[in-house]
């Protein structure tokens, strides 16, 4: 009897242990994430922009590329890990 005691509290605290280590944001479209690149030409590096938002940089995309938005092809992108 014991035991089985023992077995429960170790598995609901290594449940309790196993949930705390999930993410606190599951959505990623709940939270701004990453930050707004630009380049003035295809071959240039890219600059970080870290004072405009989502939208302002979807602005921007849709004003210079008109492509996809979180793929690095054009002049601008939203670098969701902003490295």
């Amino acid at each position: 009897m014991r035991m089985r005691w023992i077995v429960l509290v170790g598995g609901l605290s290594l449940g309790a242990f196993a949930l705390s280590l999930l993410p606190p944001c599951s959505n990623p479209l709940m939270a701004q994430a990453g930050c707004c690149k630009m380049r003035p030409a295809l071959n240039a590096p890219w600059t970080k922009r870290p004072d405009m938002t989502l939208a302002a940089c979807r602005d921007q995309n849709s004003q210079k590329d008109k492509d996809d938005l979180f793929e690095p092809s054009g002049l601008v992108w939203w670098d969701r890990a902003c490295r």
